[in-house]
């Protein structure tokens, strides 16, 4: 009996210690950020649409939700919360809208769970005004700290696909509503600048955004002049900060929202009209409304030749954004950057950019990469592969301020006229270096033929600063015309039949690639290596055709030094060539090393 009571008085006197502990931490004025990071676990909410019930508590997937509507109704959601979509559900004609923001240590997550196919929001094309100007599946406002991953999206008019609302008038100013898959705004609120923080896009697949106005391909605000409202509202990925009483394309330096830490990684967006993964704001003198952007990793296509996208990624007023390893195939244009400061993009395949048609008769764009409309700072492009662009590997444009271009260790295979351009603005301004690259045209090329693109390096020729050293130009059997003039060109190599031979020190022989030959029309290749569910990157560089082989006359060959002394390969980060392979001493000329 002594020992029981013993017992039990150890236990009474734990339980008096514990108590004393939890009432002192309670008492505290402040809590740590660790102990915060404990207590903050965060609720579970699960939605079926099949087995759901809005009647239920929606905290166990045996008492789901039903609608996408309940969890809107629900209320501000909090830190660490997580609302999970069951596998197999679809919801036809909703959005999701929930309320609240987590923080950087308990972002809110919208998630599946259960096994089966993809929880689908098909929005179907449903437009609510005076609900903005955007129909969209998934929507936050003025929130922060989201991941949203591991679902399914699309918004098309089931009944009517390719038919848009009528046009809107709101605050005097005309709109057209758009159609969006995910659509994340910022804007003021009582006169003061919002801030948008921690919005992570993962895993998301997107198949169908409806935003076209028929089946000639021709853009639906070209057939209403003066709306607004397409690189806004439609696409399939967006991101916008808004200052409603600046108009919807402002100079003045007015209160602005802007949005830190975005990324968008690893998503399959199919058949998206608008433009696909887009940041925008209505303030274009201010270059850095969105920071510590990420786009990495995502699949971007179309599966038809006739393309309703304006641009795969579309950039404007954002800083230092990365773009990586993206795989863009089929579509209008590739990557543009427009009053943004600076940019690294690399690793990506950009593939069959045709542009656009307008009314069946002319193309325009088909750019896989462009540098455009007032930007400043320095953009990076390195290690990417480009082929079957209509008009432009590389566009370098509109140049109004301090702008600085590095095209390097890139692969351009059956692009078209313009493989690297500048026009427009004040040259002064800005400078374009191109060095290591591989610049490969064959005569069987789809745009070969094509009257008035010639073999060129350029368009026209108001880039006096732009310098091109040790790259490779392989344009057999073709009239190569260089048209930079004033340019510098250095050490490259040049392949065919050079109209210009006044252009200093450059190597005219047959480069020597390891495979011997390379295989002929690109784009087929390209749409060869499109399996139906995300574009590849073809046979060619997997079999490493662009490699020189031991006796080509590259070897060896690159100067490491530009005209100024600027050094080109003193850069730690920056030892390898397109395939990954440090180089061995002195590097060769265009962007791949030599194989043993």
């Amino acid at each position: 009996m002594k020992a029981i009571l013993s017992s039990q008085s150890k236990l009474v006197f734990l339980a008096l210690i514990l108590l004393l502990i939890v009432s002192f931490i309670a008492a505290l004025p402040v809590i740590s950020p660790a102990l915060k990071s404990i207590l903050a676990s965060g609720t579970e909410y699960y939605v079926d649409s099949v087995n759901g019930n809005d009647e239920n508590s929606g905290k166990s997937p045996e008492s789901a939700w039903k609608t996408l509507n309940r969890v809107n109704s629900h209320g501000p959601f909090k830190p660490g919360d997580k609302i999970l979509l069951a596998a197999g559900s679809v919801w036809n004609g909703e959005e999701l809208a929930p309320q609240g923001s987590g923080t950087a240590e308990h972002p809110i997550i919208i998630d599946r769970y259960g096994e089966g196919e993809s929880p689908l929001i098909n929005r179907n094309g449903t437009f609510n005004p005076p609900h903005d100007i955007s129909s969209s599946a998934i929507r936050l406002n003025n929130q922060s700290y989201w991941i949203i991953r591991n679902i399914a999206i699309s918004n098309i008019n089931a009944e009517n696909p390719g038919e848009l609302e009528p046009l809107q008038v709101i605050d005097g100013v005309t709109y057209w509503p758009g159609r969006a898959g995910i659509l994340v705004v910022g804007d003021i609120s009582e006169g003061k600048s919002t801030t948008v923080k921690g919005i992570h896009i993962i895993n998301v697949t997107i198949n169908g955004i409806d935003t076209t106005g028929g089946d000639d391909c021709n853009y639906y605000y070209q057939k209403n002049p003066g709306a607004q409202g397409w690189a806004v509202s439609s696409g399939a990925i967006l991101f916008s900060c808004m200052d409603n009483s600046a108009g919807p394309y402002s100079d003045a330096p007015t209160v602005m929202s802007t949005m830190d830490d975005i990324l968008v990684q690893n998503c399959t967006i199919r058949n998206a009209g608008g433009n696909n993964i887009s940041l925008w704001s209505n303030n274009r003198k201010l270059p850095d409304r969105f920071i510590n952007v990420r786009i990495i990793g995502n699949n971007i296509f179309h599966d038809d030749t006739c393309k309703l996208s304006g641009n795969a990624i579309y950039v404007f007023t954002a800083k230092d954004t990365l773009v990586e390893g993206n795989r863009i195939h089929n579509i209008t244009n590739g990557v543009t950057f427009q009053n943004s400061d600076g940019a690294l993009v690399q690793y990506n395949t950009v593939t069959n950019m045709d542009g656009l048609l307008y009314d069946n008769e002319t193309h325009y764009d088909g750019v896989a990469f462009d540098t455009d409309l007032d930007c400043v700072g320095t953009f990076i492009y390195q290690y990417n592969y480009t082929s079957a662009c209509y008009e432009a590997a590389y566009l370098i444009e509109k140049g109004y301020s301090p702008c600085e271009n590095i095209i390097r260790y890139n692969i351009s295979y059956g692009d078209a006229a313009v493989t690297f351009c500048g026009y427009d603005g004040d040259p002064a301004k800005y400078t374009v270096k191109v060095y290591n690259n591989t610049v490969i045209r064959l005569l069987s090329d789809q745009y070969a033929s094509i009257p008035g693109t010639g073999s060129r390096l350029s368009m026209i020729n108001q880039v006096p600063r732009a310098e091109f050293y040790n790259n490779i130009f392989y344009y057999p059997g073709q009239s190569l015309l260089i048209d930079f003039v004033g340019a510098k060109y250095v050490n490259n190599l040049f392949y065919g039949n050079l109209t210009n031979k006044n252009i200093g020190e450059n190597i005219l022989k047959d480069p020597g690639f390891a495979s011997g030959s390379i295989p002929e029309n690109a784009r087929e290749l390209n749409n060869m290596s499109y399996d139906g569910s995300i574009p590849g990157t073809g046979s060619l560089l997997e079999a490493g055709f662009f490699k020189l082989a031991k006796n080509s006359p590259c070897i060896d060959k690159a100067v490491d030094a530009d005209a100024k002394g600027y050094k080109l390969f003193e850069d730690d980060k920056f030892h390898n060539d397109f395939y990954g392979k440090e180089h061995a001493g002195k590097p060769d000329l265009g962007a791949c090393e030599h194989t043993e």
